[in-house]
């Protein structure tokens, strides 16, 4: 259980005490559970009140006047109020008043919003009580973190949410959606397609670009000049500049032993060891919702198993026996990992996997970014992180919404770009603003600045929503923005890598929930098991070479063919949404 999300546990416990709401609503059916007494039902209501900060009471919903061919026309001919639901400790209602964008859209659209603010403690318990009472609000914006992904597909294969296609497929009711995220990246349609076959939630979209790729290799330049090297080609380069770095004091302070040549962390902040395994072609992340799967011609496959993989940690074992790789690689903790990185009196570290080097690591500018290198007899692929594709799961319309297609309508204009950055940065001319060139820049902000809050107060995090549905596309990273220095770097990191990034990669779908639970079932011994041989085998407590048919047999025995086969069927499904 040590890597397995509690988040999607808990949502699936959510889930299963969601299913009795599903009777005592109407469109569902019209008999309640023989368990839900109106007693019960009242005590939940009652419940679900004092722990939730309840929006003012809406007005009375009517449908709209004028409708254009996409079913909508804004602004409506009279006011349509809609209640949605959000994570939020505070009084977002309030809040709102003092979001520019927010009172825009109302002008233009005549959308009233009452926002239903669920205490991120008592969320679950909230949610449960509001849907079995049948109190639930119109819509569930940027609850991703407590309902997760098999809570939404579960919610809306059992009627709580309602299927989204017919409003995301029809580009006049949403055009932002249609012509912004899903013309330039058709992907995302199939990442938020459920494995039944619908969409149950919007995404939110942003691609710039740098922020995907996690594991470039950094080296310590100033150390390549001290043992007179070049920024390493090969594997065999790589190697012969870690032993330099080891045999020499090239950080100058008197020390021939303090140098790291190569650090590696399990517990270091995207510095994990799976990073240099993209030398050999793997494109993977150790996590709960990647599991060690990669994709091959549209096969997939676990890569802890691979012959690549075998050969990846052969060599890296030997690295580390030869002293090129941290010693702490599994023992060291954070705190440890930041101490070595923070060393102010020279730096430590020879080179690392990262996706940056954060503003507190010492000697920062001593660091450049190694162009991809392959292993000898491989193809290097870099992961990228799915997020590129859209992060999933950032609003949902429930079976008590009356008007979906008005409400669809009115979330759109959140994909559209001034929109976006009004609602992420702040109101234009407050959070930010068009330079003599017409891009947008933004303009930065201090809480510590009485002056500025007005900016903070203008902007949908932390006020509204963490979470919430937008789009900044790779379009606009590229002609409409002026990138902070940063952005910028991370930019420049992505082109060195973006031939060798992953076509194909395991793109974190929507598993059904019958698959997600064998799944998971398979997946507490495979894991485990993967990592301690793992952990043996770099550390030289044991030869892989020694005992790799023996670890392979041992996870066939534990059904690596059914987990990898369940995978595939969950890929498969994409492919289908994919290919629509």
């Amino acid at each position: 259980m040590k890597k397995r999300s509690c988040r999607r546990l808990f949502a699936l416990l959510l889930v299963v005490a969601l299913m009795l709401a599903a009777c005592g609503k109407s469109g569902s059916s019209d008999t309640a559970p023989a368990e839900t007494t109106q007693a019960a039902k009242e005590e939940t209501t009652q419940a679900a009140k004092e722990e939730t900060t309840q929006a003012p009471a809406a007005e009375e919903t009517e449908a709209p006047a004028e409708e254009a061919s996409g079913g909508v026309t804004f602004p409506l001919a009279e006011p349509v109020t809609f209640t949605i639901m959000v994570l939020n400790d505070g009084d977002p209602n309030a809040n709102a008043e003092k979001i520019p964008i927010l009172k825009e859209l109302e002008e233009k659209t005549n959308v009233k919003i009452n926002w239903l603010a669920i205490p991120s403690a008592t969320a679950m318990n909230n949610l449960n009580s509001l849907f079995l009472a049948g109190e639930e609000g119109d819509a569930i914006m940027g609850m991703t973190t407590v309902i997760g992904e098999s809570g939404t597909s579960s919610m809306g294969s059992n009627g709580l949410l309602i299927p989204l296609d017919e409003y995301i497929d029809n580009p006049e009711l949403m055009p932002n959606l249609n012509s912004r995220v899903f013309a330039e990246s058709p992907q995302t349609r199939a990442v938020i397609t459920t494995a039944d076959g619908h969409v149950y939630a919007l995404p939110k979209y942003d691609v710039q670009k740098g922020n995907y790729l996690e594991t470039p290799l950094w080296i310590n330049t100033d150390w390549l000049e001290a043992v007179d090297e070049e920024i390493p080609t090969t594997v065999e380069d790589l190697h012969r500049v870690l032993t330099k770095f080891r045999d020499n004091d090239v950080n100058g302070n008197g020390n021939p032993n303090d140098e790291i040549p190569l650090m590696l962390s399990t517990s270091g902040s995207l510095n994990y060891p799976e990073g240099m395994l993209c030398m050999w072609g793997l494109a993977t992340k150790d996590l709960p919702n990647d599991r060690y799967m990669d994709v091959n011609n549209g096969k997939v496959y676990y890569v802890g198993a691979s012959e690549a993989y075998h050969d990846a940690i052969r060599t890296l074992s030997s690295w580390y026996k030869e002293g090129l790789i941290w010693s702490e690689i599994f023992t060291g903790n954070s705190e440890t990992w930041t101490a070595t990185t923070q060393n102010e009196s020279a730096p430590l570290v020879g080179a690392a996997t990262n996706k940056y080097l954060p503003s507190s690591v010492t000697f920062r500018d001593q660091y450049e970014v190694v162009p991809p290198i392959s292993a000898d007899g491989y193809q290097a692929k870099w992961w990228e992180h799915p997020g590129s594709l859209g992060a999933k799961g950032m609003f949902s319309i429930t079976r008590s919404c009356e008007h979906p297609e008005i409400l669809a309508a009115w979330i759109d204009q959140f994909y559209d770009l001034e929109v976006a950055m009004s609602a992420e940065y702040g109101g234009e001319g407050l959070g930010w603003e068009y330079n003599d060139e017409g891009k947008m820049v933004v303009l930065e902000a201090d809480a510590n600045k009485e002056e500025d809050q007005a900016i903070l107060d203008s902007k949908m995090p932390h006020n509204i929503a963490d979470n919430y549905p937008y789009a900044f596309t790779a379009d606009d990273y590229s002609s409409r923005f002026i990138l902070d220095a940063d952005k910028e770097s991370y930019d420049e990191h992505y082109d060195l890598y973006k031939d060798a990034m992953a076509k194909e990669c395991w793109p974190r779908p929507y598993i059904a929930d019958d698959i997600y639970t064998r799944i998971n079932e398979l997946y507490t011994d495979i894991d485990s098991t993967t990592d301690m041989y793992r952990a043996n085998w770099l550390t030289g407590v044991s030869d892989i070479d020694a005992e790799w048919d023996g670890y392979l047999e041992t996870l066939n025995k534990m059904g690596l063919e059914e987990f990898v086969d369940l995978h595939q069927q969950a890929y498969d499904v994409y492919l289908t949404g994919l290919n629509k």
